[in-house]
């Protein structure tokens, strides 16, 4: 049998990956990030023809433990989440057991997204239509971009003259409150590691102060915060449910927009089902700024 279909141009659901994207470098070591792209984007380029389209951003963070991410095992996630007609960009940022802390590796993502704001014309980005994701550690990072905007208080010396606030915030399975995570079980693997790290490379703040820096349930007040979706498994056993179902409490008592969808049953990493990426899909679309996906 022999049939036959007719040819409409790229579809922005045919996606490509541009990896090892330097927007940064703290302490020697490079911090890259890897973009997710329409396949037009690519063509376009190749061919010299004119990039005249701009494409909303979600900027996503894997989780790490706040060690080195590898973005590599987000690839699957990331293409899913782009075929919906978005680029992605995966960062990765810098990792607590070579000297950093939980705060840097926060302020590493926000310094990601104005690097992106900053390179907006060259991809193709819409500046003005910027979300974030995260998971885990990754979602702590997200979750930090979102509730302290464009705070000069957190930014690097990098790119200072861009604005790194987002319009929308994803996060699943994140730690929001550390001192908890780690002072509560002294004996759980995570806090072990970030005790023995501590103990071999003393810092110059106290360990409950560098967890609470990097704690995102301090950030939440009166100051305007963009729509928030919050997800977490109940059966997780690294990072306690109750840290999302804390954060989602405060959230709704300080009056700002946020969905809470708990996954019955499901652990760490088995949260991020088919069904909740669709539904982080939907709310970045619902609430992303001029949206024209």
């Amino acid at each position: 049998m022999k049939k036959s279909v007719s040819y409409n141009g790229w579809t922005d659901d045919i996606v490509f990956l541009e990896p090892d994207i330097i927007y940064s470098n703290r302490g020697g070591q490079d911090l890259k990030l890897h973009l997710i792209l329409p396949m037009w984007f690519h063509y376009a380029r190749k061919n010299n023809e004119p990039l005249d389209r701009k494409f909303p951003l979600i900027v996503y963070a894997k989780g790490s433990a706040f060690t080195h991410p590898e973005y590599k095992e987000a690839i699957g996630r990331a293409c899913r989440i782009a075929e919906h007609g978005f680029i992605v960009a995966m960062v990765e940022y810098s990792n607590f057991l070579e000297g950093n802390t939980f705060l840097d590796t926060c302020k590493d993502f926000k310094t990601a997204i104005r690097f992106l704001r900053a390179h907006a014309e060259e991809y193709c980005i819409d500046p003005d239509r910027i979300a974030v994701w995260g998971t885990s550690s990754g979602a702590t990072n997200a979750q930090f971009a979102a509730f302290t905007g464009n705070d000069s208080e957190y930014k690097t010396d990098e790119y200072t003259e861009y604005d790194d606030s987002v319009s929308v915030l994803v996060a699943l399975n994140g730690p929001t409150d550390l001192n908890e995570l780690v002072f509560s079980n002294p004996d759980f693997p995570i806090a072990k590691a970030y005790m023995t790290y501590w103990a071999e490379h003393p810092q110059a703040k106290q360990p409950e102060e560098l967890c609470r820096e990097a704690s995102t349930i301090n950030l939440v007040g009166d100051r305007p915060l963009p729509p928030v979706m919050l997800v977490h498994g109940t059966e997780d056993p690294l990072v306690a449910y109750n840290q999302t179902e804390k954060l989602y409490e405060k959230l709704l008592a300080f009056g700002h927009e946020v969905i809470f969808y708990t996954v019955g049953g499901a652990g760490h990493g088995s949260a991020f089902t088919s069904q909740i990426l669709e539904e982080g899909v939907s709310f970045i679309k619902k609430h992303m700024k001029g949206d024209r996906t």
